[in-house]
């Protein structure tokens, strides 16, 4: 992914071990469904991430997965 639409120094964060949207078109269904990373948080440079995570709801309620982040200011 090209890093040219951010601005400065801010940052792209995610966990790359826990998918966060799963398609619609079907219900879901572990190992069939498509899913893939889409959510995460642009963080500005006055800012420390000190934890990222995926929280893995198996799609149940929604076809996104939550995603939590720890902050520190610099």
């Amino acid at each position: 992914m090209s890093s040219d639409w951010r601005p400065g120094e801010w940052e792209l964060v995610y966990d790359p071990k826990v998918p966060t949207n799963r398609s619609v078109d079907s219900p879901y269904i572990e190992g069939k469904s498509f899913i893939t990373i889409i959510d995460g948080f642009l963080v500005s440079p006055n800012v420390d991430v000190m934890k990222i995570k995926g929280i893995d709801h198996e799609f149940k309620d929604s076809d996104h997965n939550s995603v939590i982040i720890k902050l520190k200011a610099r």
